[in-house]
């Protein structure tokens, strides 16, 4: 949720180079970069390439090498750690995603795009734009390769923070760059250096609900309860997508249960799980929401809706276990454990888990009765796993400190 596809704001920032470069140059370098701009629009990817590149084959002009960054980083098909990239003509019809990662024999093009841009800054140590071009490159490189590029993902990260940061110098900057440096800055949990940067990037564009929930995410990480509800509804307004408008409405949920509004906090979580339903997070808190206001019908709706997500998973078992132990209401589950003994008929991983938690459960109360579903856990999984299955040791460790 919080790392949200800029795409189409990437396609945006090719127009507006576009627009900035096209000012200063020769007539022949407009004609190039028009053809090169319309191919694109054309989706002409290869095309456009080609063009700038036998224009400029040795990137000596630092609007071309950009205008070169944009088409590789956003068109390419193939890449190779984003230092050769393969492209396509497509028809109107056709789509990236549908040719990426299937096997072709494009022709790759080496565009080592780090290397090229910061041989131009040494040129040009003026030209902000390199220094953008390098921040969205390291952007990207981080996004797709993570730690397994060839620096470091901390290095990549203190890469963006570093050239965005020159390339805003003590304007404002834009939409994107502002947005992107906020972002990092939160990857890097440092939350309140990326604050300033969300909140230049609204300034920018008051209407992008991404900046509004990754703001208000920041803010919720530095205990400024009123800014982060404030901007989680407003991304909760504005998002079109109901998975993203769930996380911004659960996020406003969490935000009033932190402030002792817990009315105002179910209904918010109710409204996300209207908004998303069946999603984990969601049914979690409301479980826990429902068990601190002891209403127990909706705590019993919800528990079943949150185990039937995954009654093969520990994760389901482990998190009942530990909100009911937290709320001191273990037989509780206990009895809804029991209850859903019969409905898992031959399932045996399922019985085996409802067994094997009711004997968690039991431990701190009845020992008897921990070891007698102990033991029936071991005899049920016995019938679907291996001796060696680590399932086995962990419960006969626990039948041992029961003895």
């Amino acid at each position: 949720m919080q790392f949200r596809d800029i795409f189409a704001v990437k396609n945006l920032l090719f127009v507006s180079i576009f627009a900035i470069a096209t000012s200063s140059f020769a007539q022949s370098e407009k004609d190039v970069i028009k053809r090169a701009h319309d191919d694109v629009l054309n989706k002409k990817y290869e095309t456009a390439y080609n063009l700038l590149d036998s224009f400029d084959s040795r990137n000596d002009n630092p609007d071309i090498a950009l205008l070169k960054e944009n088409i590789a980083l956003d068109f390419y098909i193939e890449t190779y750690n984003h230092q050769k990239f393969a492209f396509k003509d497509l028809n109107n019809n056709e789509k990236i995603k549908d040719y990426r990662g299937k096997t072709s024999n494009l022709k790759m093009h080496v565009f080592k795009i780090n290397k090229v841009l910061d041989s131009l800054i040494k040129i040009y140590p003026d030209n902000h734009f390199l220094y953008k071009g390098l921040g969205d490159y390291y952007y990207e490189v981080r996004l797709k390769y993570g730690n397994d590029w060839l620096v470091s993902e901390k290095e990549l990260i203190n890469l963006v923070e570093e050239n965005y940061k020159t390339a805003l110098g003590d304007k404002i900057g834009d939409f994107e760059t502002n947005y992107r440096l906020g972002l990092t800055y939160e990857i890097d949990n440092k939350y309140q250096a990326g604050i300033p940067y969300f909140i230049k990037s609204i300034q920018i564009n008051d209407s992008s609900a991404d900046a509004h929930y990754n703001l208000a995410y920041a803010f919720l990480n530095v205990n400024d309860t009123n800014n982060a509800l404030r901007h989680s509804l407003l991304a909760a307004k504005l998002y079109q997508d109901s998975s993203e408008k769930g996380d911004a409405t659960r996020m406003a949920g969490v935000l009033f249960a932190q402030m002792g509004k817990q009315k105002k906090a179910i209904e918010f979580m109710e409204l996300s799980n209207r908004i998303a339903p069946n999603n984990y997070n969601t049914l979690k808190i409301l479980v826990d929401m429902y068990l601190k206001v002891d209403n127990r019908k909706k705590e019993r709706e919800v528990t079943l809706e949150f185990y039937k997500l995954g009654f093969e998973k520990p994760t389901i078992y482990n998190d009942l276990i530990d909100i009911y132990t937290t709320n001191k209401q273990q037989k509780t589950l206990i009895s809804f454990f029991q209850s859903q003994i019969k409905p898992a008929n031959d399932n045996m991983v399922q019985l085996g888990s409802l067994y094997f938690s009711i004997g968690k459960l039991y431990t701190d109360t009845d020992k008897n009765l921990a070891i007698e579903n102990l033991t029936k856990a071991a005899q049920v999984f016995s019938t679907v796993y291996k001796p060696e299955n680590p399932v086995f040791k962990l419960i006969y460790d626990m039948m041992k400190s029961l003895k």
